[in-house]
């Protein structure tokens, strides 16, 4: 979270349509204006997964970084221009070196599930062997999380 005080801005992260991404918002300190999301202003759409932001003293540039489970890191120039609209200015660092490393290995890969919890839906995952044969038996590692505060499915 972070205020931008010569705007009146307050910056924040959330998750509105899937609790395992993470994208920018923020929306007026005196509670006058709408919410707006800062990562599809940037970008007209976001790619699922999550994004973080280092401001500039004065919150009219930032450095964002992207990554999920299908992508390595990718940091981005983002700056906001006089009329307070932000947009991307350009890729710092794309990491296509480190992203196509990854691609080739041969592991497994994060699958997004949901599982019903009594009343509720829960976010899991589970990451099968590179090989998987489901005709197969493996062993299982069972971790469970247990409070919001401490969320462990992510898209990272």
């Amino acid at each position: 979270m972070a205020y931008d005080e010569q705007r009146g801005y307050i910056y924040f992260t959330a998750s509105p349509d899937h609790a395992i991404d993470r994208y920018l918002f923020r929306t007026q300190a005196l509670g006058m204006g709408k919410v707006e999301n800062i990562t599809k202003q940037c970008h007209g759409t976001a790619e699922s997964g999550q994004y973080s932001y280092s401001f500039s003293p004065h919150y009219d540039y930032a450095v964002e970084r992207f990554s999920s489970a299908e992508r390595q890191p990718r940091y981005t120039l983002v700056k906001c221009d006089k009329r307070g609209r932000w947009q991307a200015d350009h890729v710092l660092e794309e990491n296509a070196e480190a992203q196509q490393t990854w691609e080739d290995l041969a592991v497994g890969r994060k699958e997004f599930v949901k599982c019903q919890g009594g009343d509720s839906e829960l976010d899991a995952w589970i990451i099968k062997p590179y090989d998987f044969d489901p005709t197969k038996k493996y062993p299982v590692i069972d971790f469970v999380y247990g409070e919001p505060a401490s969320a462990t499915v992510q898209n990272d």
